[in-house]
């Protein structure tokens, strides 16, 4: 009876309708087409407004500290590429504003504060991809700079940007690159890249093979992971922030389609085994890791095609690819709590966020 109570309100409520703040728990559910964010009730799992953005937007992001969801808006191909981060602000009832960047095609965005956003584009400019900086306070983008191995998502962990990718040779990294190339000769290599906040010498970790996924290491200050490997095997490793240098390692085997995203919920590690390459994919379980070992300790089947993974406080929160539902899952336990669908998301593109309290959000 439940369910179908939820499922209601999901898909009957009225959109913009809301003017007033929206306060509580909040869940945004970004939807490629049409090119919209779904905000809904943490608490009851309904839909509190959909907001429409004018293009695709990808790698939406909470700052519970101003009470906003940010998205890069990449919009398409081409000519239909877009210049812009979309700021969705709860104080204001889910308005939404665009701050201009000087370069097209963002697609991953990263909070360096809760006024400073640093904002990933998917171009190459000047043999090196291009990321911005933005002053969400003043609405402004503020600075950017060539990152030359900045191929993924953007983790900043202990004062730094942390990037993934191929260092070319004409690039002076501190040392030479790994494997004896340098400025001056031909070599290039992969690496797990920190460039400073403040400006200050870049830290390079030789990284083997192909440019690994990074992604926070829960509550840590000190270390990042880093997961490689697609397919049937992944090996997930700790990476020192001091140290620079791999601490701990663990292959997590027996994967549907390999290890594309990692969530942090409490005292554990959710990770999403899926190639999140299109709706045909089904993937696998979320595979579940002990945060202080890296152990295993259980696999979930959530049913669907689990597109993107959001963590608040000690619960997880899934969207899938084929019939557009919301899923609240507890790590601990493996149990799916709840699941409603969000009218309109059956067979899209969905990506989430999740935004608490200050004393509830997590890391």
């Amino acid at each position: 009876m439940g369910v179908c109570v939820l499922v209601l309100l999901a898909g009957c409520a009225t959109p913009d309708v809301r003017t007033g703040p929206i306060e509580g728990d909040v869940i945004a559910v970004v939807s490629y087409s049409p090119h919209e964010v779904v905000l809904v009730d943490r608490v009851t799992l309904s839909v509190i407004k959909r907001v429409r953005l004018r293009s695709m937007g990808t790698d939406p992001l909470a700052i519970a500290e101003r009470r906003v969801f940010v998205t890069a808006q990449c919009g398409g191909v081409g000519a239909d590429s877009d210049d812009a981060v979309a700021v969705v602000d709860l104080a204001r009832g889910g308005a939404v504003t665009y701050i201009k960047l000087p370069t097209v095609n963002p697609g991953f965005v990263e909070a360096a504060s809760p006024d400073t956003l640093l904002v990933s584009h998917g171009v190459w400019v000047d043999d090196a991809f291009p990321v911005t900086e933005v002053d969400l306070a003043r609405g402004t983008a503020t600075a950017s700079e060539a990152i030359p191995n900045a191929q993924g998502d953007l983790v900043v962990v202990g004062g730094s940007v942390w990037t993934a990718g191929v260092e070319d040779a004409g690039i002076d990294v501190p040392g030479g690159l790994p494997g004896g190339g340098n400025v001056d000769g031909g070599a290039s290599a992969v690496t797990v890249r920190g460039t400073p906040l403040d400006r200050g010498r870049p830290r390079v970790v030789p990284w083997g093979g192909e440019p690994p996924l990074l992604a926070r290491d829960g509550r840590s200050v000190d270390s990042l992971l880093a997961v490689t490997g697609t397919g049937r095997s992944a090996e997930v490793a700790r990476v020192s922030v001091p140290g620079c240098e791999c601490v701990a390692t663990v292959i997590v085997d027996g994967l549907a389609s390999g290890l594309s995203q990692v969530v942090a919920a409490g005292d554990m590690l959710v990770m999403r085994d899926s190639s999140g390459a299109d709706v045909a994919d089904p993937g696998g379980p979320l595979i579940v890791l002990d945060r202080a070992t890296l152990g295993e300790l259980r696999r979930i089947e959530v049913g669907g095609f689990v597109s993107h993974l959001s963590a608040l406080g000690d619960l997880v929160y899934a969207v899938t690819w084929d019939s557009g539902e919301l899923i609240e899952i507890d790590p601990a336990s493996g149990e799916v709590l709840r699941r409603t669908r969000i009218d309109g998301l059956e067979g899209k593109m969905l990506q989430l966020a999740t935004l608490g309290d200050r004393a509830t959000s997590s890391p």
